[in-house]
C-alpha cells in the first residue's frame, strides 16, 4: 500500500474499517484485533519519524497525490496540518489550483485552513482569475482572516502589474486600517513603476483611511507607511507634515515599549524626508540606549545618503557603544573615500581604529578591526591596512583581513604585492581544521588570486576547494560549498566548468528535504550561475526559489529568501520586477535590504530614491 499510494493514510483507514467490522461481530476476534492494533501502532510509529516537509518535496517533484498521502499519514494533528499546508503551497504554485483548493478545504483547524486558502487565493490571483481569488478569500468567516487574505491578494495582483484591479480590491475592504494598508501596497508598486502622480493620489486616499482609524498605535503605524510612499513619490513637504502627525500619535501611546518602537520608526521616515535636525531631536527623546543607538544610525545613514557627511560624523561620534561607533564610522569612511577625499578618509579611519581598539573583548575587537582594515585600505593607506590585518590574533579573522587588503592592492595595480598577500592568506586557509571551513576559505583566496591576475593559480586552488567540498557527507553542506566553488571557478575564468558545477549543486539542492534549505540552496546556485554569466538559467532558478519560498509556513524565512531572489533578479537586469518583488515584503527591515539590492543594480540617479527609502525603513 505504501508503494502504491506513497503513504500510510489508506492503510490506517483500512485497519480502522476492519476493526469496526470485527467489533460489530457477536464475538469479536481478539487475536485479529490485537494484530491490527499492533500493525496500526507500527505504522503510526514509523510516521512519527517522517519530516513533515517531505510531503512538499514529493509535491515539488511532481507527485502531489503521494505528497498528500504522506501528509495524511502523520498522526500528530499539528504536523499533519503543517505538511498539508506545505503541499497546498507547492501544488498551487505549479498551477494545480483545483487540487490545492480541495486540500485547503480539507483542513479542519480554522486558522490553518485560512493560511492554506490564502495561499491558494494568491496563486489564483497570479493566474489572472481575480474573481475566484476574491471568492476564496471571502469564504473565510473570520473577518480578520478574510481581510488578511484579501490584502495578500491585493499585493500579488499589484506585483504582477494589474494595478487597476489591485486598487479596486483594496477599496472594497471595509475596515479603514486594512483599506489603508492595501492602498499603500498598491501605491508603493505604482511609485516603483515611475508614476509618481498616481502614487501620490493613492497615498492621499490611504492617508484619509488612516485618519479614520481609532486606535492611536495602528493610526501611527499606517501614517508612517503613508510617509514612506509619499517620500518615494517625491513629495517631501507632504511627507514631513505627515511624519509630524505620526510623531504626535506615537507620543500619545501610553505603553512605553510601543511608544519607543513607534518613535524609532518615525525617526527613520523623518530623516528620509530630509528633516535631519528634527530626526536627531527625536532620537534624543528615546530613553532605551539600544533603540537610541539604532535610531541614530538610521539618521546617520540618511545624512550620508544626502551628502551631509559632517552631520553624519557628528551623529556617529555621539554613539556610546565603541563597536557600533567603529562600524558606523567605517561606513562613513567608505563614502568619503569614494568621493575622492582620501586625506579626510584616513583621519576618520584612524578614529574608527581607536574606537575598535578600545573594545576589551578580543573577538569583538578583531571583528571591528576587520571593518577598519577595509576602510583604511580604501582610504589609500595600504601599508597600514596590511599591518592591521597581520596584527589580528585569530587566524581565521587574520585570513579574512588579508584577503580584503589583497583585493584593494590588486585594484590599485600592484599585482605582485596582491599575489604575496593572497599566498599568505592561502597558507592560513590550509591550516584550518575541517574540510568545509578549509574549502570555504580557499574559495575566498581564489577571488583574491584571480584579482591579482594569476588565473592559473586560482584554477588550481578552486580545484582543491572542489575536492574538499565533494568529501563532505552532509548534502546541505556539500551543496553550499560547491556553490561557493562555482563562484570561485567563474572568477578564475573557467565559466564552462562553473556551469557544470552549478548543475551538480542544483541536483544536490533538489534532494534536500527541508523547503527552506532547498530554497536557500537554489537561490545560492542562482547567484553563482549569474556570476558565471548564465543570466537566463539564473532567472529560472530564482523563480523556482521564489515559488518555494512562498510555500513556507513561517513568516521570517520566506522573506529572507525573497531578499536574495530580488538581488539575483536585479543583477540579471530585470530591475523592474526586482523592485516590485521587494515592495511585496511586509517587514520594513527586510524590505529595506531588498531595495538596497535593487539600488545596487540600477545605479544613479534612480538609486538615490531607493536608498533613501531603505534608510528610512531599516538599519544603516
Amino acid at each position: 500500500m505504501l508503494v502504491l499510494t506513497g503513504g500510510d493514510a489508506t492503510a490506517l483507514t483500512e485497519i480502522e474499517t476492519c476493526q469496526d467490522l470485527l467489533l460489530d461481530l457477536p464475538e469479536p476476534d481478539l487475536y485479529a484485533l490485537a494484530r491490527l492494533s499492533h500493525h496500526r501502532s507500527q505504522l503510526k510509529s514509523r510516521n512519527n519519524n517522517i519530516p513533515p516537509t517531505l510531503s512538499s518535496l514529493w509535491a515539488t517533484l511532481g507527485q502531489p497525490n503521494r505528497a498528500e498521502q504522506l501528509a495524511r499519514s502523520l498522526t500528530d494533528p499539528y504536523w499533519q496540518d503543517q505538511a498539508l499546508i506545505s503541499v497546498v503551497g507547492v501544488v498551487a504554485a505549479v498551477g494545480d489550483l483545483e487540487h490545492a483548493e480541495r486540500l485547503a478545504q480539507s483542513l479542519t483547524d480554522p486558522y490553518w485552513q485560512a493560511q492554506a486558502l490564502t495561499r491558494v487565493a494568491e496563486a489564483v490571483a497570479v493566474g489572472g482569475d481575480l474573481e475566484h481569488a476574491k471568492q476564496l478569500a471571502r469564504t473565510l468567516t473570520d473577518p480578520f482572516r478574510q481581510a488578511h487574505a484579501l490584502i495578500r491578494v491585493v499585493g500579488v495582483v499589484a506585483a504582477v502589474g494589474d494595478l487597476e484591479h489591485a486598487e479596486q480590491l483594496a477599496r472594497s475592504l471595509t475596515d479603514p486600517f486594512r483599506q489603508a494598508h492595501a492602498l499603500i501596497l498598491v501605491a508603493g508598486v505604482v511609485a516603483a513603476a515611475g508614476d509618481r502622480e498616481h502614487a501620490r493620489r493613492l497615498a492621499t486616499e490611504a492617508e484619509q483611511f488612516a485618519r479614520s482609524i481609532t486606535d492611536p498605535g495602528l493610526q501611527a503605524q499606517e501614517l508612517i507607511s503613508v510617509v514612506e510612499v509619499v517620500t518615494a513619490a517625491g513629495d517631501r513637504e507632504h511627507a514631513r507634515r505627515l511624519a509630524t502627525e505620526a510623531e504626535q500619535f506615537a507620543r500619545s501611546l501610553t505603553d512605553p515599549v510601543q511608544r519607543a518602537e513607534a518613535l524609532t520608526s518615525v525617526v527613520g521616515v523623518v530623516a528620509a524626508a530630509g528633516d535631519l535636525e528634527h530626526a536627531e531631536q527625536l532620537v534624543r527623546s528615546l530613553t532605551d540606549p539600544y533603540q537610541r543607538a539604532e535610531a541614530l544610525i538610521r539618521v546617520a545613514g540618511a545624512a550620508t545618503a544626502a551628502g551631509d557627511l559632517e552631520h553624519a560624523e557628528r551623529l556617529v561620534r555621539s554613539l556610546t557603544d565603541p563597536y557600533q561607533r567603529a562600524e558606523a564610522l567605517a561606513r562613513v569612511v567608505e563614502v568619503v573615500a569614494a568621493a575622492g577625499d582620501r586625506e579626510h578618509a584616513r583621519r576618520l579611519a584612524t578614529e574608527a581604529e581607536q574606537f575598535a581598539r578600545s573594545l576589551t573583548d578580543p573577538y569583538w575587537q578583531d571583528q571591528a578591526l576587520i571593518s577598519v582594515v577595509g576602510v583604511v585600505a580604501a582610504a589609500g593607506d595600504l601599508e597600514h591596512a596590511e599591518q592591521l590585518a597581520r596584527s589580528l590574533t585569530d587566524p581565521y579573522q587574520r585570513l579574512q583581513a588579508l584577503i580584503r587588503v589583497a583585493g584593494v592592492v590588486a585594484v590599485a595595480g600592484d599585482l605582485e604585492h596582491a599575489r604575496r598577500l593572497a599566498t599568505n592568506a592561502e597558507q592560513l586557509a590550509r591550516t584550518l581544521t575541517g574540510p568545509g571551513l578549509q574549502a570555504e576559505e580557499l574559495i575566498r583566496v581564489v577571488g583574491a588570486v584571480a584579482a591579482a591576475g594569476d588565473r592559473e593559480h586560482a584554477r588550481r586552488l578552486a580545484t582543491d576547494a572542489e575536492q574538499l567540498a565533494r568529501t563532505l557527507t552532509d548534502p546541505d553542506q556539500r551543496a553550499e560549498e560547491l556553490i561557493r566553488v562555482v563562484g570561485a571557478v567563474a572568477a578564475a575564468g573557467d565559466h564552462e566548468h562553473a556551469r557544470r558545477l552549478a548543475t551538480d549543486a542544483q541536483q544536490i539542492a533538489q534532494t534536500l528535504t527541508m523547503p527552506d534549505q532547498r530554497a536557500e540552496e537554489l537561490i545560492s546556485v542562482a547567484e553563482a550561475v549569474a556570476a558565471a554569466g548564465d543570466h537566463e538559467h539564473a532567472r529560472r532558478l530564482a523563480t523556482d526559489a521564489e515559488q518555494l519560498a512562498r510555500t513556507f509556513t513561517t513568516p521570517y524565512w520566506p522573506e529572507q529568501t525573497l531578499i536574495r531572489v530580488v538581488g539575483v533578479v536585479a543583477g540579471v537586469g530585470d530591475d523592474e520586477h526586482a523592485e516590485q518583488l521587494a515592495r511585496t515584503l511586509t517587514d520594513p527591515e527586510q524590505r529595506a535590504q531588498a531595495l538596497v539590492h535593487v539600488a545596487r543594480a540600477v545605479g544613479l540617479p534612480r538609486a538615490n530614491r531607493l536608498l533613501g527609502e531603505a534608510f528610512a525603513l531599516g538599519r544603516f
